[in-house]
């Protein structure tokens, strides 16, 4: 067979190839062959990396029942962004905060994980089919570190049956011990800022951690501190004891007058004043 029928038949063979096998297939076939084919990725074609197409190419996903979400850098098959001169291995956090919000600044309490920057314990460099890229979801995810049965044995924990750990525990950390989010303890608490004119500021601010600890404590009410010594560890011993209305009550706890969260009266005054 001469040369010229050998690529008049090859030719014939590549344009059978490309318009008779599924997308994906004929993806790989061109791909193979040319540079800057669109990429084929869960039944959708990605022609751009605009922000606008990847909303709706996730839009599309999701509504074929199908949710995977990507790294950006690996969707866009930039692979030398992250592994060129860089170590991959073990620690990434001066990788990962090139591109990411460094999550251990401005925070008090760090999770071991994001301190040490193996951010890849939780999430996947490349792609997953849960937000985030989360290697997996929920509890699972805490566990995978974090005994269950030193969890369960915390009596606040007894009734979290399937609740997502996160909804009171800051994943990356934070300024409130043992991570809680921001008024987590209203999650199952009355949250005193409702109905209340004037809020103790730390109430306000949703830190109850100041004044309670989230799990046990050998005082009562998971105190941090028992009696006016809470109160002192914040408020100034010598300005409060040089009001006239204290002068004579050095002796006295200071809840006996003051609601230590909320209150309709001025200075928290209840209604023992």
């Amino acid at each position: 067979m001469s040369v010229k029928k050998i690529t008049y038949f090859l030719f014939i063979v590549l344009i059978a190839l490309l318009f008779s096998c599924t997308p994906q297939k004929s993806y790989e076939v061109k791909s193979f062959f040319f540079d800057g084919v669109p990429h084929y990725t869960d039944g959708v074609i990605i022609k751009s990396t605009d922000t606008t197409v990847q909303r709706t190419t996730e839009e599309i996903r999701r509504s074929r029942g199908v949710f995977v979400s990507y790294h950006p850098p690996y969707e866009e098959r930039k692979c030398f962004d992250c592994h060129q001169q860089k170590n991959v291995s073990g620690s990434n956090l001066d990788l990962c905060i090139s591109c990411h919000k460094n999550f251990n600044e401005g925070n008090t309490f760090k999770h071991g994980p994001v301190e040490g920057g193996f951010c890849v314990t939780c999430h996947d460099p490349h792609k997953s089919g849960n937000i985030k890229l989360l290697k997996i979801t929920g509890q699972d995810l805490c566990y995978s570190c974090h005994l269950q049965e030193d969890i369960l044995a915390n009596t606040i924990h007894n009734t979290i049956a399937q609740q997502d750990c996160i909804e009171c525990h800051d994943p990356h950390g934070g300024n409130n011990l043992n991570y809680m989010q921001t008024d987590s303890c209203f999650k199952c608490h009355d949250d005193f800022i409702e109905d209340s004119k004037f809020i103790h500021g730390p109430v306000s601010g949703g830190n109850c951690n100041l004044c309670h600890e989230s799990h046990s404590s050998l005082n009562k009410n998971l105190l941090v501190k028992n009696g006016n010594n809470l109160c002192l560890h914040c408020h100034d011993k010598e300005d409060i004891y040089q009001s006239v209305s204290h002068i004579n009550e050095q002796h006295k706890d200071c809840i006996n007058c003051h609601n230590p969260h909320a209150e309709n009266r001025q200075f928290l005054l209840n209604k023992n004043y």
